[in-house]
Order: structure tokens, then C-alpha cells, then sequence
């Protein structure tokens, strides 16, 4: 099922994108098991995010060096760019 042409498009141009609605599915889902060397990388990234309320993507990028924000998507690099991680975040909108 598409998600829109902008993530079908960047499907297209960086191959594998993981889709992320729940922790669950991400840490359990088949592109880990079909993607090893990814794994690890991908386990840390949703321990960092499950604990954290960014209020904007300089949050965003001052705990992680290699993302990119195109077009509302959040591009994480995986495996010094050998996948992305292409997701989509609601900030918090307080400060507590």
C-alpha cells in the first residue's frame, strides 16, 4: 500500500525503507531479520527515540548527526547511509 508519492518516490530512489507505527513491529519486523547488519543499529535507534519528546528537528539532529528532514519525512541514516529509515514525528508541543 502506497503511502503517499514523495515516500514512494524515496522508496524508489534509496531501496529499503522500514515503515514505523509501533515499536512492537519495529523491533520485531521482517526487515530486521532480512537486514542483520542493520539490526543492532536499528534496535539503539527506537531505545533512543522511545524515550525522548523532540520539540523540532534541531532536537532531532542534535541527537542524531546523520538525518535529514525532506518534505515532513524524517530520514534517518542507517549503516552510514547503506539504508534509511524514513519516518514521520509529532513534537511535543510543550515543554515538560
Amino acid at each position: 500500500m502506497a503511502m503517499s508519492p514523495l515516500f514512494d518516490s524515496l522508496q524508489a530512489t534509496f531501496g529499503i525503507v522500514i515503515k514505523i507505527a509501533l515499536f512492537r513491529e519495529l523491533v520485531g519486523c521482517e526487515a530486521l531479520q532480512q537486514r542483520p547488519d542493520a539490526a543492532n543499529e536499528i534496535r539503539t535507534w527506537a531505545f533512543i527515540v522511545k524515550g525522548v519528546r523532540w520539540h523540532n528537528f534541531l532536537e532531532v539532529r542534535s541527537a542524531f548527526k546523520d538525518v535529514d528532514n525532506v518534505k515532513g519525512y524524517i530520514i534517518f541514516n542507517i549503516r552510514q547511509n547503506r539504508y534509511r529509515l524514513v519516518t514521520t514525528i509529532h513534537y511535543a508541543r510543550t515543554t515538560n
